[in-house]
């Protein structure tokens, strides 16, 4: 399916013209079960910048509102920080200068506390992509930074949880990474917006949700092993059905600790690994996920509600 939101850079332009060399925290509402209940309201920070500027400038802004909450919630824990690496592709991955705006804002609280850098993706071994997506300079650049493969077992154990079949009256058992449901971990979701052939858009709740089942596990989100281009019969239906029963599962207690949303480049088209880039010049962050992801929607021209 292929996606193209020219208005995504219009908006965006529009939006972060009021922001311009600085960051400020906006009011955005997350997401509530249903539109009749009364909704709590979420503080989202949103910063943009020039084409002059750079992405891990960007980055470090729209965390400056942050840095008291960061400071106090990453005291006695280990930060989690992860990117979207679902292939080498430089286009389709976080970018690596969005981890080192990251990275530098974190060291600047603390020039000790552990770092580890953590994946777990379509490949069982993700040390290739680190390498095609220049990771691997990270842990060379900074001191107490790890890169990780959260898909090994041996370093990080997996739980196991139940999803929906597409008969969407029978389930299957997967393992989770226990990286995702561990109080130990700062958890901090970084990745750009994309469009996606299954799920119209990726942002900050995806990476976490399709992250947390293992390498092996992944396709069996879509229904079935195998299943991954969206064309079989209620294959996206059941995807997105078992992203919301994961969150369910991990955002009642483990939802991310920080969501980042790079979007000085995003990708539209054929979304998420082979569509084309589209420069956006923005970032968004907050404590709430859902918020970000709203607020990415609404820039790239969709709509959460029917009188938008």
């Amino acid at each position: 399916m292929g996606i193209n939101r020219r208005d995504f850079l219009k908006k965006t332009g529009a939006g972060t013209a009021l922001l311009i060399g600085g960051s400020g925290l906006l009011e955005g509402t997350a997401f509530a079960a249903s539109y009749s209940r009364s909704q709590e309201k979420s503080d989202v920070s949103f910063v943009g910048s020039s084409q002059s500027g750079t992405r891990r400038q960007m980055i470090l802004d729209v965390l400056e509102p942050w840095r008291s909450t960061i400071t106090a919630g990453i005291q006695g824990k280990t930060v989690l920080i992860k990117p979207n690496v679902v292939t080498g592709n430089q286009l389709a991955a976080t970018h690596v200068d969005a981890v080192r705006g990251l990275i530098d804002f974190i060291r600047s609280i603390s020039a000790s506390i552990p770092i580890i850098v953590g994946e777990c993706s379509t490949i069982e071994d993700i040390s290739f992509y680190y390498m095609q997506t220049g990771y691997n300079s990270l842990a060379n650049e900074y001191s107490g930074v790890t890169l990780m493969n959260l898909n090994n077992t041996s370093v990080i154990p997996s739980v196991d949880t139940q999803i929906w079949n597409t008969d969407f009256s029978t389930t299957t058992t997967i393992p989770l990474s226990s990286a995702f449901l561990d109080n130990k971990y700062y958890v901090i979701s970084i990745c750009r917006p994309k469009s996606h052939n299954c799920m119209v858009m990726t942002g900050v709740n995806k990476n976490i949700l399709m992250a947390a089942p293992l390498t092996a596990a992944k396709s069996q989100m879509h229904g079935q092993i195998g299943w991954v281009t969206g064309q079989q019969p209620d294959e996206n239906k059941c995807l997105a059905y078992n992203i919301y029963q994961l969150a369910n599962i991990l955002y009642r207690e483990y939802r991310p600790s920080l969501s980042v949303l790079d979007a000085w480049e995003g990708m539209e088209g054929d979304g998420p690994v082979s569509g084309t880039s589209l420069m956006q010049y923005c970032a968004v962050a907050s404590q709430d996920p859902l918020a970000v992801d709203r607020l990415c929607a609404k820039l790239m021209g969709f709509s959460d509600t029917p009188t938008d």
